[in-house]
Order: C-alpha cells, then structure tokens, then sequence
C-alpha cells in the first residue's frame, strides 16, 4: 500500500474552506480521522478501554476478537489490517518517504485474529511534544473479506480490546460509466476512489435527506461521519474505464458513500459522490452556490474535456530557468474555492512542465470565475517567493503555453525554544512575504 497520506484527495491546506468540502475523499490520511466520537462496529455498549490497564508492550496494543459474516457465522479467512492516521496537522513534520506501519493478519477457522496497533507510529515525533501522545489512537482497524463489503473501527472507539467484533456487510458492486458531454463512452480514464463512510446506523438515508433538504457538505457528513481508506477493505485506490467506458468496483458493501475523481488526458478534473444503494441522481452543496454530483449504484458520468497548460518557469530578473517547482492547479474556472491541489505536477532540468486535467476557462462567467489559477512553489532549497498565476483564455481545446516568472527572496533562518526550558520545540513557523504592490499589481490583472 502506499503512504496513505499521499493517496489521499482531501485537502492538506487547513486554511482552505476546501479542507471542509473535501475531507470525505480523504484516505486515511484525513477521512479516517475525521471520524466522529460515537464510532461504532459491533463491539457495543461496553465501557471504553483504559490503555493503561492492558499490560502491553511500551510500543503496541494487542487488539483481538472475531470477524463475523452479515449472517452471524464466523469468516474464516479474514483479511484484519491496522494502521495509523496521519493527520494533516502534522504531517509535514513528517519525513517525505514516511509510510505508516501497516499491519495485516488472517483470520482462523473460527474467525478469531489477533493484530496489533502501534503505538508510536510517528518515530522520533512521538517524544517531541505531548500534543501527539494521543494521535495513535486514532488507529483504524478494518476486516475485508472477498465477496462481502468490509467493517472498520477506531482503536480509540474500540471498547474491549480483547473481544472486538468486526461484522461484514453483504457487498452491492459500485457500477458506472463514463461518457463525453455528446454522450460517447470514453475508454482509459482513470477513476480514483477515494474515502468511504458510512453511517452509525448502517443506513445512508439520513445523509440522503440531509443533502436533499440542502445541508452542505460540513453539516451533511455527521449523517455519514464513520470514514476509511478503501484501500484497507482491498477496494482499489483506482480503476480504469473499460472500451465502453465502464468500470465496476466491489468490496465497500451496501450503504456506503464514497467520493470518485475524474481526470484524463483529455478529461477534466471532476469530483462526484457515489452511494452503494439503489437511487436516482441528485447534487449536494458543497460551499455556497458550488454543488457536487450523487449516483446511486449504477450511474452514467458526463465528463467535461480539459484545456492542457505547459509553460517554462525562470528566475525574474535573469530569465535562467528553475528546475523542480512545484505546479499545481489552485482554482478551477467557474469554482469560488481556491487551495485545491487536486493537479499538480514539477518543472524539468529545463524548467518545462505541463498540466493536464484543467477544464476550460470560461470567458462568459463572472469575474475571477472566468479562469483558472495556479499556485507555484519552489522546493525548500531554492530562495524564490510563491506565486499565483492567473491562466490565459485558451483558443478551443488548444494547449496554452505560459512562462512564468519568480522572484527571489531572502533566507530566514531562526529557531524556536521552550521559554521556559530552553529545549528546542517542533512546530512550524510561517513567512506571508509580498512582492512590491507595483510587482502585484504587474503579476494579477485583476488589480
């Protein structure tokens, strides 16, 4: 599996509304930990574990129990996983390559597991700050089993951890198609799956309601507020559509939202909510006025073409092009929200990049709805400011070219101590630099 936090399509960007919109398509990195404290599996109405009491090891708690299929008799044969959350709050304190610890056992005949949940899975993060002694408890446990849809609990909701129960639900195939806007079946696109919820009931139709009613996004999700990774039920973090432009996901079971990206060659990036129950299409709100598609377990997908961008990006005042930048999409044309990130990519040795997946600029919108926006960031060993860069209107579907120019700013260099101890603290310190405003106002037409 990989690093759950890098597959994750919700937002890292705590200073973006999009964070709220979005947190449902999170893997593990973000969904799980958004779960809400009435989590519940089967284990029921027994008090919560005092970890203190377990006579474990310093390093992990042994969780065991038993894996049950939706009629009651025991699933032998069981995949049982455990993994730590990487919540978003830290995760760039993190090292770049860390991958939590993922750890899978098999149930026994009689479907009996014994797993453990680890409890510094953030290494030397652990002894830095008491802020994080309690994060691993976040752990997610999920039971997945070939033919029927997974369970999943928080460690931290798991209320005897010598008799845990995880019950399988029966599975309900997630099925669609994805076509052009004259209706022809686009083969090779990718569809990333991303969270899956479900609700603490087992049934979706208060969330169904709540959005019907016009709940947005943040209000709607305590209907369905217990999320995943897929990937730890054995559903896959991506399909491809088929020549027809059909795919077919198992595994997430009946009842159950999840949250699919869109993006191609020549598709551009799109977000739907999908549920595992038979329903008519409707739309959500998500922020303001911006609505999401939702389908129920066997649905047509229009996908909207995209405007490819390239561009070089150079030094302002030399022109010497700069390797490595990061490139990423900010704002979609005809969106309000801005911190997206869904797109990006980095520049080449010679500066070059290319971004695909933009839908096209939209010249008869309001305002700054008309175009798209990209957000520029140098890696940590190069001394130039951000930057946001407005996209031109293109021609058609035509590529549009752009060079961008950065400016270079000044290193600054410090450290942060306990003003008591003196000790070194970890935490993160934030520069908001700003060009001159006649550099601004040359950079954004807007202004």
């Amino acid at each position: 599996m990989t690093r759950l936090s890098r597959a994750t399509f919700a937002l890292i960007g705590a200073l973006s509304l999009a964070l709220a919109m979005t947190a449902a398509f999170g893997t593990i990195a973000l969904a799980t930990a958004a779960q809400d404290d009435d989590s519940e599996s089967a284990a029921k109405d027994v008090a919560a574990v005092d970890v203190d009491e377990l006579n474990e090891p310093d390093d992990e708690v042994v969780v065991r129990g038993i894996v049950r299929k939706p009629d009651g008799s025991p699933a032998a044969g069981a995949t049982v996983s455990s993994v730590a959350v990487v919540f978003a709050d830290f995760e760039r304190q993190l090292p770049e390559d860390f991958e939590p610890k993922l750890t899978e056992v098999t149930t026994d005949a009689n479907g009996r597991f014994e797993v453990t949940v680890q409890k510094k899975p953030f290494g030397d993060l652990d002894f830095t700050s008491t802020r994080f002694d309690e994060y691993w408890k976040h752990a997610t446990i999920a039971a997945s089993l070939n033919g029927f849809g997974g369970d999943w609990i928080r460690f931290s909701d798991v209320k005897r951890p010598d008799e845990l129960v995880l019950a399988l639900v029966d599975d309900m195939p997630l099925r669609g198609r994805v076509v052009d806007l004259e209706g022809q079946p686009l083969a090779g696109v990718p569809v990333a799956i991303g969270g899956l919820s479900r609700s603490s009931t087992g049934d979706l139709s208060d969330w169904v309601n709540a959005i019907k009613a016009g709940e947005n996004a943040q209000y709607a999700y305590r209907h369905a507020s217990h999320s995943t990774d897929p990937e730890l039920l054995g559903v896959p973090g991506n399909v491809v559509t088929d020549a027809d432009g059909r795919f077919v996901i198992h595994g997430m079971g009946r009842e159950r939202q999840v949250t699919l990206q869109i993006v191609g060659e020549n598709v551009a990036f799109q977000q739907a909510d999908a549920l595992t129950r038979e329903m008519a299409a409707t739309r959500r709100i998500m922020f303001a006025e911006e609505t999401q598609q939702v389908f129920g377990a066997d649905f047509v997908f229009s996908a909207a073409p995209s405007q490819p961008v390239e561009g070089t990006v150079v030094d302002a005042d030399t022109g010497k092009p700069l390797a490595d930048v990061e490139v990423k999409a900010d704002r979609f044309a005809g969106s309000m929200m801005s911190g997206l990130g869904h797109l990006k990519t980095s520049t080449d040795k010679d500066g070059r990049f290319r971004l695909l997946g933009l839908p096209k600029s939209q010249p008869d919108a309001k305002d700054s709805f008309r175009f798209n926006y990209l957000a520029l960031r140098p890696n940590d060993d190069q001394p130039y400011l951000m930057r946001r860069m407005q996209v031109a209107v293109g021609q058609g579907l035509e590529t549009i070219d752009m060079t961008i120019e950065l400016h270079r700013g000044i290193w600054i260099t410090g450290r942060v101590t306990n003003n008591v101890t003196g000790e070194p603290v970890l935490g993160r310190a934030d520069a908001l630099p700003a060009l001159s405003q006649q550099q601004i106002c040359d950079s954004d037409p807007r202004i």
